[in-house]
């Protein structure tokens, strides 16, 4: 079980990957255009759902899962 030091570096790390990738969102939309950000978005959604599993076993995994967030390369959530 994680404690509450553990719970709350996570949360940082979520809300530092959002921020990091939403300031990086319009440069890339504006020279890649829409269509391989959309393709991109999907292969890392499934890349994260396949390794879900072990995202709840492992604290190193979990880390990556929060900082790699596939739908917050738009800009939004899916």
């Amino acid at each position: 079980m994680a404690n509450a030091s553990v719970l709350r570096g996570l949360l940082v790390l979520w809300g530092l990957a959002g921020t990091c990738s939403n300031l990086l969102t319009g440069r890339i939309l504006d020279k890649v255009g829409s269509r391989p950000v959309v393709v991109a978005m999907l292969v890392a959604v499934a890349v994260v759902i396949l390794t879900m599993p072990l995202s709840g076993t492992h604290l190193w995994s979990a880390a990556v899962a929060i900082s790699d967030q596939p739908y917050r390369l738009d800009g939004a959530s899916l």
